[in-house]
C-alpha cells in the first residue's frame, strides 16, 4: 500500500529549497537523505509557492502565519494503453538468448534492405517479449520463490547433516536465489539510468529508489490546454502533445535565397566531399557500431546499441547493407571530424575534440583580472553573445 507522508520537516534535502539566512548543514541534509531512503520514499513533485515557511520580514507575505498551506494528493495514472517494448541488458545472462535471436532472424523477408531489416526487428521484438515472460518472469515473485526454497532446503540439510542429495539440493538453491537476484540487480540497474556505478557489490534498493523518482518527475499527470482548462485524462493529455507539435512542425513556405552561398567561403576541397560522400565500407560501419555506449538510451525501437554488439555475428551484414543502403549519421559525424578543423575557427574552444573550453576560461579570467594595468590607450572589456 502506498504511503504519503507530509509535514514540517524542520529540515531541506537540498541547498535550493531555502534562501536566505545561514546555509543548511550537510549533516542535516545527509541524515534526512538515509531517513527517506531507509523508509523507501522518494520527493513527490509539486507545484505552487516555491517555499513553505518564511520569517514574515515582508509584512503581508503570510497573513496571520509565517506558513503556507499544504496540501497533499494522488493521481491516479492509468496504464498507457501502447507500452513500449524496451530491451533489456539482463537478458544476456541467460545462455539461450543468443540462440532466439538466431531463430528469429533467419526467417526469410522480402522486401527492400531496410524493410527487411526492420520486419525482422519487429518480430524479434514480439518473440522476445514472450520469451521473457516464460523465462523470467516477474523477478520480484522469483525472488521470494527461491528464498523459500533456500530456506526449505536448508532446514532439509540441517535435519539430515550427512544426506549428500541434500546438501546438493541446498547448494543448487542458493545458486539459483544469487542468480535471480543478480538479475534483478541489473534490471533495476538498466531502468535506473545510472552510468556511473560500476564494478561494486548490489545496489538494489539504490537502483529502485532512483528509478521512482525519474518515473515520479517524468509523469505528465495534468497539462492545461490552449484554452486555459486544467486536462487530467491520459487520453486528453496525448490528444494536446499531439496537436501541439504537429501545428509546431507543420509545413510551410520558406523563402530562401541562393545568394547566400556566395558570402560563405569555401573550405573544403572537391576531394574531401567525395571523401564525405562515399558510401561507408564494412568496416567503418562495424567501427561505428561497436563505438556506440552499450548503456544509451535505446531507439524508439526500443532496441539500444548493445543488442548490436551482442549479436553482431547474427545481424551485423544485414546492419551493413541497410546503412550502405540508407547512409548513416555516425559514420557522417566522424568523417567530418576529421576536416572539422578546417570548417571551425580556431577561437571556438568548445564542443571539438581536441579542443577544450576551459582554455578560453582561464584566458578571460586573466584579461579581467589585468584590466585594472594602467596601459597607453586604457582597457575595456566586452562580452558578446552571439545568438
Amino acid at each position: 500500500m502506498p504511503w504519503l507522508v507530509i509535514g514540517d520537516f524542520n529540515v531541506v534535502l537540498t541547498c535550493e529549497e531555502k534562501k536566505g539566512g545561514r546555509a543548511p548543514l550537510r549533516i542535516s541534509m545527509q541524515e534526512f537523505r538515509d531517513c527517506l531512503e531507509s523508509c523507501n520514499l522518494v520527493q513527490a513533485p509539486k507545484s505552487g509557492i516555491q517555499f513553505s515557511w518564511c520569517s514574515n520580514k515582508v509584512v503581508g507575505v503570510r497573513g496571520t502565519s509565517d506558513h503556507g498551506a499544504l496540501l497533499g494528493g494522488v493521481v491516479n495514472i492509468s496504464r498507457p494503453n501502447n507500452i513500449p517494448f524496451k530491451y533489456q541488458p539482463v537478458w544476456t545472462t541467460h545462455p539461450d538468448f543468443i540462440k532466439v535471436i538466431q531463430y528469429s532472424w533467419v526467417e526469410v523477408c522480402n522486401g527492400n534492405p531496410t524493410f527487411i531489416f526492420i520486419s525482422k526487428l519487429k518480430r524479434l521484438k514480439n518473440i522476445l517479449k514472450k520469451w521473457n515472460w516464460e523465462v523470467f518472469g516477474d523477478l520480484r515473485i522469483k525472488i521470494k520463490t527461491t528464498k523459500e526454497n533456500v530456506l526449505a532446503a536448508a532446514l532439509e540439510s540441517d535435519a539430515d547433516p550427512e544426506n549428500i542429495e541434500l546438501l546438493n539440493k541446498l547448494v543448487i538453491a542458493i545458486g539459483e536465489n544469487d542468480l535471480a537476484s543478480q538479475q534483478y540487480n541489473e534490471l533495476m540497474r538498466a531502468k535506473s539510468r545510472i552510468q556511473w556505478v560500476k564494478e561494486c557489490g548490489a545496489n538494489t534498493a539504490f537502483f529502485l529508489s532512483t528509478m521512482r523518482i525519474r518515473k515520479a518527475y517524468n509523469n505528465i499527470s495534468e497539462l492545461e490546454d490552449t484554452e486555459g482548462n486544467l486536462v487530467t485524462g491520459q487520453d486528453q493529455i496525448s490528444y494536446i502533445l499531439v496537436s501541439h507539435y504537429q501545428k509546431k512542425f507543420e509545413k510551410k513556405n520558406v523563402a530562401f535565397d541562393d545568394e547566400l552561398f556566395d558570402v560563405i567561403p569555401k573550405v573544403l576541397t572537391d576531394e574531401d566531399n567525395v571523401f564525405l560522400d562515399a558510401i561507408p565500407s564494412q568496416d567503418e560501419i562495424k567501427n561505428a557500431v561497436l563505438g556506440m555506449n552499450a548503456d544509451s538510451a535505446p531507439r524508439p525501437d526500443g532496441f539500444p546499441g548493445s543488442l548490436y554488439k551482442f549479436a553482431w555475428e547474427i545481424i551485423g551484414m544485414e546492419l551493413v547493407e541497410v546503412i550502405q543502403y540508407c547512409w548513416s549519421n555516425r559514420i557522417i559525424t566522424d568523417r567530418i571530424g576529421v576536416v572539422i578543423g578546417r570548417m571551425v575557427s580556431e577561437k571556438q574552444g568548445a564542443f571539438i575534440k581536441g579542443r577544450n573550453i576551459h582554455e578560453k576560461i582561464v584566458l578571460a579570467s586573466e584579461l579581467v583580472n589585468e584590466l585594472d594595468f594602467k596601459r597607453r590607450g586604457g582597457n575595456v572589456g566586452l562580452k558578446i553573445n552571439i545568438t
